[in-house]
């Protein structure tokens, strides 16, 4: 099976090198192996995507976004098709906090000294809240901790972390929480100009399924039933 995540808050695209943790529901089907595993926790690549072997299936998974600005927040499922797709929106749909970030707009050769978040919600009880800032592609470029919190919530103060490149990075404010941890209560996004251009993603890693000519060839012949080898599983499929 496949996870594909969401990157930040406010976007869209693959989230990069994010933990997932995956939790067996029930089975789907007759053929489920109750020997393999029932949970794992499992690291996105570059590519925001996770492959899982060795667990129970066909069967009804529950999946979860770990750690990041979405952490809780992306929750899917995944059911009887063993090489289907999980997708995990980061939606902040917990936590209904509307911030801004002032200045909307900095350049990159001339950044101001610190900025500010104004809003609701934000809370410096257990330690000062994070900021972290996610350029388009979802990876994390920066984070910084607030130097100042207002004693009603309604705005932190900290210091203008080095973003380099041309971009709109979105931005999530999480505050901690009394038995550690953070709690994403909000995001917003600030546009960078005059910087350098930003680096594309890596490829994605070559196909790891390599069959061998034989490989193809007894599968093509086996069993007096038309029969084809399964690039995304990897085997032989056999109707």
């Amino acid at each position: 099976m496949t996870i594909t995540t969401s990157r930040s808050p406010v976007t869209t695209q693959p989230s990069i090198n994010r933990a997932v943790h995956g939790q067996y529901v029930r089975d789907s089907g007759y053929n489920s192996d109750g020997s393999l595993a029932t949970w794992f926790n499992a690291t996105m690549d570059q590519m925001g995507n996770g492959t899982v072997t060795e667990v129970r299936i066909p069967a009804i998974w529950l999946f979860t976004l770990l750690d990041g600005p979405c952490a809780g927040t992306g929750r899917a499922t995944i059911g009887e098709d063993v090489t289907g797709d999980a997708i995990l929106p980061c939606e902040n749909i917990f936590h209904p906090h509307r911030i801004s970030f002032t200045p909307i707009a900095t350049d990159a050769q001339a950044p101001p000294a610190t900025f500010t978040i104004s809003g609701e919600g934000i809370d410096a009880s257990y330690a000062m809240p994070l900021i972290e800032f996610y350029d388009e592609y979802g990876r994390l470029t920066a984070s910084t901790y607030a130097t100042a919190v207002a004693s009603d919530g309604t705005s932190l103060t900290s210091s203008m972390p080095n973003l380099p490149y041309t971009n709109f990075y979105a931005v999530g404010v999480s505050n901690a929480l009394s038995g550690g941890g953070m709690d994403l209560i909000g995001a917003t996004s600030v546009q960078v100009t005059n910087g350098q251009e930003l680096p594309p993603l890596p490829d994605p890693p070559p196909d790891e399924c390599n069959p061998t000519s034989q490989d193809i060839a007894n599968c093509e012949n086996c069993c007096g039933v038309q029969t084809y080898w399964d690039y995304s599983s990897c085997r032989c499929y056999i109707p």
